[in-house]
Formats: C-alpha cells, structure tokens, sequence
C-alpha cells in the first residue's frame, strides 16, 4: 500500500490545495458508507508510486488504514484512524453524510492529509491559495473561468459570444460576473500605476537631495 510523505504536502505555505484529500459526498456516491464495504482509494500522480489507503466503510463510521511520514521524515507509520459519520437531511429528500472530525468533533465534508492524519481544514490550519492571491490575481483568473465557460477569447475586454442553447438570462448574469472581474483588474492595475509613480517620485527626490 503506498504511503504518504512525499510530493506537495508539507510544504510551509499551507493550502488547502496542496495536501490529499477524502470527501464524504464521493464516499456516499459509491457506496462506501454501506455497513461491510472493504476497498482501496487511490490517488493519481504521475510518479510509479499510487498512494492509496485501505477503508473499511460503514453507515455510521469509516476506518481509514494507511502509511504516513511527517515532513519527510525517514520513519513511515502505520495510521489506523475511524471517522464517525454524520448525516444531515437534505431540503429535498434523503440525507447528506458529513465526517465527523476527530480532532474538534466537528461534521466536515471534506478531510486533509496533514501532520499524519486526516482532520479538517479548520484543525490543519489550512487556506485556500486563492485568498492569499492579491486583489487582481484573484479576478483575474476568475475572469478566465468565465470565458472559459462561454468558449470566449481569454483577452481583456475582448467580446463575448452567447453560445448556442443558453438562455439569453443566463448569458446575462455571465457577462455581469465578467464584467465585475474585469473592472476588479482594471482597479488594480491603477493602484500598482499609483504605487510605481509614487516610488519613482520620492527616488527622484532623494536623488536631487543627494546631488
């Protein structure tokens, strides 16, 4: 069975993103969360090695077994860890399952391989990348998902297209999103225009002090 210890995962910047993952939706959908169910889950990844735990399921708990490393650590562990699982009706019918994280006990959709064991984002101290993304960044890769999703040119300003089929609404409420986004990064690159002209002013008066 292959462990875990290598890769993105202890890197010091501690986002979300870099570290494996289990979610409760995708146990649910595969009915893994059925009282007897034995199996693997793997992970992908482009070296020879496939990390993957061993989970025995069930309808109120799931045991994860697995191999595990901290920061590298030439020691590998063996890790034996059981999740209760929380139900929570949904709106509409039927129920949605949750972890139950053995660190705050507090139900989570989602848990994170950090530190050894799997816990939630919250008790990892983990964040999304995004908000550590400065103000343009951040709109403008949301700007690129949106044309993306019309089939538009990635340009700035560049026009937008209604694909066939959708409804006149919604490409309405897509080019009000692109919109925002767009007048986000225009923003920005004004205050970094601001900022350079005002370091170039005081480099200029420190230059005629000197001389």
């Amino acid at each position: 069975m292959g462990g875990f210890g290598s890769g993105g995962h202890n890197l010091r910047k501690r986002y979300l993103e870099q570290f494996r993952s289990l979610n409760a939706a995708y146990f649910q959908k595969h009915s893994i969360l059925t009282d007897g169910w034995r199996g693997m889950i793997h992970w992908k990844n482009d070296s020879q090695d496939k990390p993957c735990i061993s989970v025995e399921g069930g309808r109120n708990q799931v045991t994860l077994i697995y191999r595990a490393r901290q920061d590298n650590a030439a020691d590998w562990k063996n890790v034996r860890d059981t999740f209760p699982i929380v139900w929570s009706p949904r709106h509409l019918g039927g129920a949605q399952a949750y972890f139950g994280c053995l660190r705050c006990n507090a139900r989570a959709k989602l848990l994170y391989l950090a530190n050894l064991h799997f816990r939630c984002r919250k008790c990892h101290n983990l964040v999304h990348a995004s908000s550590q993304e400065q103000p343009g960044n951040r709109a403008t890769r949301k700007n690129q998902k949106l044309r993306a999703k019309l089939g538009a040119p990635q340009g700035l300003g560049d026009y937008v297209p209604r694909p066939k089929g959708m409804h006149e609404t919604t490409f309405q409420h897509y080019l009000e999103r692109i919109e925002e986004a767009e007048c986000e990064i225009n923003d920005d690159m004004i205050r970094i225009l601001q900022r350079i002209q005002k370091t170039s002013v005081r480099l200029s008066i420190n230059q005629k002090d000197f001389w």
